[in-house]
């Protein structure tokens, strides 16, 4: 199978069949007698679960849950939450949890505490690739396959977006300028490395990200807005609408740097003259958006910008204020995107930029 040509190979699909065998070997050492309950953690650790069960010796249960580590629009929770819960008992049993990657470590420790409440006779991880240069909490992993460097990796299950999942080597994503990694004139700048988490804010549990270390950093500022820029120029870019609050603070430099005007969308009552409005919906309720009726003439380019893709809903109703007034949208510009949530599932008619990516 040919590998995009924006990918570097870093392990093949031989090295990563080979370290697969060998952790089978040794899980089937540990558990000889026994009749291990594997849980994998989707989506990712499919591929990973498939081919590991075939060089198992033993006999074992398979099962598998989806979690989410993300609390609400514009937060990201460390305790997260099952989505799609377990289907097998776990009191009194032998538990091996099944992962593909452990990078901040938030979502899987917070499945292996929910799974320890539930009295297991014994419980362990199994994960094929770790980025201990992420962490943000202490994890033990039992059996480890590679341990990588800090570098945004695709295949064997991993994905950007839904691609790539399907390659059978382990690859690294440098050269294109949507991935987490992007390039400028030759330059090359990890602007994840500038996003802060604050935990336990707005409330406990839930981890907070935070843009203004980035804002902060003078270069790292002008980077981001350059590479959205660089993404628009040629366009015919007229207005840019951005969404309040942080959302001005990314769309009104751009605006600049395109020579385009400006338009803020605000929550309801804070514009004084004649109004468009849209609802969205809320896990409890509604709220809504409103921008000024005379923002833009029909028929205009309008690009939109907020700092956040969370679960699309806000920027749903924008796009509806947007196309009430006639107006054109070429495309949808964050800067950071929550992927699990997908949000691009309600943007899918429009093209979406993000430059950060959890």
């Amino acid at each position: 199978m040919n590998v995009p040509h924006e990918l570097e190979v870093i392990f093949t699909k031989e090295e990563i069949r080979r370290e697969v065998k060998r952790l089978a070997q040794e899980i089937s050492r540990d558990y000889q007698g026994r009749h291990p309950l594997l849980l994998g953690i989707l989506k990712g650790s499919f591929v990973f679960m498939g081919d590991l069960i075939r060089f198992l010796e033993i006999p074992v249960e398979i099962d598998f849950v989806r979690l989410s580590s993300y609390g609400s629009a514009r937060v990201t929770s460390g305790q997260g939450k099952v989505v799609q819960g377990l289907g097998s008992k776990v009191k009194g049993r032998d538990v091996l949890v099944i992962e593909d990657i452990v990078d901040t470590g938030l979502t899987v420790s917070f499945f292996m505490d929910y799974l320890r409440k539930r009295r297991p006779s014994s419980l362990k991880l199994c994960a094929m690739f770790d980025k201990p240069s992420r962490r943000k909490v202490p994890v033990p992993i039992d059996y480890l396959g590679f341990t990588l460097p800090d570098r945004f990796v695709v295949g064997y299950g991993l994905d950007y977006n839904e691609q790539f999942r399907h390659l059978p080597d382990l690859c690294v994503v440098e050269d294109c300028s949507e991935y987490r990694h992007t390039r400028l004139e030759g330059k090359k700048m990890n602007l994840e490395e500038r996003i802060r988490d604050i935990p336990d804010f707005p409330k406990k549990g839930i981890v907070f990200r935070d843009i203004t270390p980035l804002l902060q950093d003078a270069e790292a500022f002008k980077y981001a807005i350059d590479l959205m820029t660089e993404k628009y120029q040629g366009k015919g870019v007229e207005v840019v609408v951005a969404v309040e609050a942080r959302g001005f603070i990314i769309g009104a430099p751009l605006a600049y740097k395109l020579g385009a005007a400006f338009v803020p969308v605000r929550k309801a009552g804070k514009l004084p003259a004649e109004l468009v409005s849209a609802e969205y919906a809320l896990e409890y309720g509604v709220d809504s958006v409103e921008m000024h009726a005379d923002a833009h003439r029909p028929g205009q380019k309008i690009l939109l910008v907020d700092d956040l893709l969370a679960t699309g809903g806000t920027m749903q109703a924008t796009i509806q204020l947007v196309e009430k007034l006639g107006g054109e949208i070429v495309g949808i510009a964050f800067l950071i995107e929550l992927t699990e949530l997908n949000g691009r599932r309600k943007l899918k008619d429009y093209e979406v930029l993000s430059l950060i990516q959890y």
